[in-house]
């Protein structure tokens, strides 16, 4: 799936955000700092954040997948904070064309997909936190199925 080796294209809140053929890795929290107001996070993660703390650091128990989305019939799934020993998740506004997949316990995105001319998924929390071991799994597989369809 994919061809081409990865190309750094920018950091993103204390770590690298890399860009693939079709596909974008990013980690938790980028709209929690300066670099979510960059272009890179409105244009391409596809994200409206006003540098302001409205959406940043919103923790949450639970993450809700959203129907006619890749985490369709999901559910709600538990976040474990004491994996990273925090609760940091950022809510997010998706943009131009961008779909939410995930809705935190107050209802807002947090985490988003989007398909064009590439395709993203963005979590904003993190992975490791994200159910069992069997759900990770699960959205992994999910997440592969969207960028391979």
């Amino acid at each position: 799936m994919i061809a081409d080796p990865p190309v750094e294209v920018g950091a993103v809140h204390e770590t690298e955000a890399w860009a693939f053929p079709r596909v974008a890795v990013t980690p938790v929290g980028a709209p929690g700092t300066a670099a979510g107001t960059t272009a890179f996070a409105k244009n391409y993660l596809h994200v409206d954040w006003d540098g302001s703390e409205t959406q940043n650091d919103k923790a949450t128990t639970n993450v809700h997948g959203v129907a006619t989305s890749l985490t369709d019939g999901i559910g709600a799934v538990p976040l474990d904070h004491s994996v990273l020993g925090f609760a940091f998740e950022d809510q997010i506004t998706p943009n131009d064309g961008a779909n939410k997949i995930f809705t935190d316990d107050a209802g807002a995105a947090d985490a988003l997909s989007f398909s064009g001319a590439y395709k993203v998924v963005f979590l904003a929390f993190p992975l490791e936190a994200y159910g069992t071991a069997g759900q990770k799994a699960d959205l992994v597989v999910r997440v592969l199925t969207f960028f391979g369809s």
